[in-house]
């Protein structure tokens, strides 16, 4: 009886199949989570860059929640909620006289300085300008466990308005 069991090899496909199954899906799993990842990021530098298009469209009726309503509105459901921050030349959008500013960029992001004489430093016009800065946090596919599971998903951009 045992010789008979073990010479059957019906059903062994099917078992092969779970064990290779398996491995294709441990190995294809990280890449879609990698694509997920990227998809996240590409939405949340949409949303921001709609957003400024619609800021200089409308300089003159910069409204920060607008904006950020905006923002959260083009952010897919079931992610983390975005921290949506606006400013105008440094500081807030209230800035109704529009005080003009130089803009020097740095690898940390936007710097402004007041300029030196009514120019900027080689020879750039001065101008109003808002930065958007949109951050939320990346909820992997695989879980805690994936290299992606809370990673920053952030875009910032900072254009001229004036």
């Amino acid at each position: 009886m045992a010789a008979r069991l073990f010479s059957d090899t019906r059903g062994a496909a099917i078992v092969e199949f779970a064990l290779a199954a398996t491995f294709i899906f441990m190995v294809l799993l990280p890449f879609a989570d990698y694509a997920l990842y990227a998809s996240s990021r590409k939405d949340m530098e949409e949303a921001v860059y709609r957003a400024a298009l619609y800021a200089v469209a409308n300089p003159d009726a910069i409204d920060a929640q607008t904006l950020t309503r905006y923002i959260n509105a083009n952010h897919e459901e079931g992610e983390e909620p975005l921290t949506v921050t606006i400013k105008c030349n440094g500081g807030d959008c209230s800035n109704t006289s529009r005080t003009t500013l130089c803009l020097d960029g740095s690898s940390s992001g936007p710097v402004f300085s007041s300029p030196a004489e009514g120019e900027c430093a080689g020879g750039d016009a001065p101008g109003y300008f808002i930065t958007i800065s949109a951050r939320s946090t990346y909820s992997a596919l695989l879980g805690a466990g994936s290299a992606l599971h809370g990673e920053p998903v952030a875009a910032t951009l900072t254009a001229r308005l004036q």
